[in-house]
């Protein structure tokens, strides 16, 4: 379980890594904005693996029918945009 873990961040974080910032902002402002304005990043996320869960969660709540490309996209703009982990 705990190798499935690792590999799993490992491989989310290398998507991330190739993710397109601009694409991410698209989805946001499609998916993202009509719930909530930009205030709202920033507050209780404490690290790049916090921040993919909450996309991940936020995603499903607003069922945007991302795929993993696409969070990774989501998170590479918010992360770039409010919360510059590395």
């Amino acid at each position: 379980v705990v190798l499935s873990l690792l590999i799993l961040t490992t491989a989310l974080a290398s998507q991330t890594l190739a993710a397109d910032a601009d694409q991410g902002k698209a989805l946001v402002e499609q998916k993202c904005t009509g719930c909530h304005k930009n205030e709202v990043y920033g507050r209780q996320i404490k690290s790049l693996s916090a921040l993919q869960t909450q996309v991940d969660r936020c995603a499903a709540a607003a069922k945007a029918d991302w795929n993993l490309a696409q969070k990774a996209d989501v998170v590479t703009y918010l992360n770039k945009v409010f919360y510059n982990f590395k």
